[in-house]
């Protein structure tokens, strides 16, 4: 399974089954789509910036 995370939406791309583990694994940490959303962003900034000499 596959996800893609931009400023404002979520790809999602895989088999039913994994997809749905996906999500019930995401809403016990997250309460929104959105709260994801922003924890991914801030995740791969954070990674970007210790790449980046």
């Amino acid at each position: 399974m596959e996800y893609i995370v931009t400023k404002d939406k979520l790809y999602v791309m895989g088999k039913t089954l994994e997809i749905k583990e996906f999500f019930k694994e995401k809403t016990k940490l997250h309460r929104t789509l959105k709260d994801f959303i922003i924890s991914e962003m801030q995740s791969h900034e954070a990674l970007i910036k210790r790449k980046t000499p």
